[in-house]
């Protein structure tokens, strides 16, 4: 191989590795977003669900008043 089909091969290879990065940036960035969702979605039930504990808490202490 010469030296100029070597630097053809190189440019190739450096052109599939930014294009490779690229598409990596891409992933994570959705990945991100994702985990993202995923704790809302997790807080949003993790507070609800304390709220619905308590009030049955409040609830049957009640019932023992009556």
């Amino acid at each position: 191989m010469n030296n100029r089909e070597q630097r053809t091969e190189n440019r190739e290879q450096r052109t599939e590795n930014r294009e490779q990065r690229t598409e990596n940036r891409e992933q994570r960035t959705e990945n991100r977003e994702q985990r993202t969702e995923n704790r809302e979605y997790i807080n949003k039930f993790k507070y609800s669900s304390v709220y619905e504990l308590k009030f049955k808490y409040i609830k049957t202490k009640n019932s023992f008043y009556r």
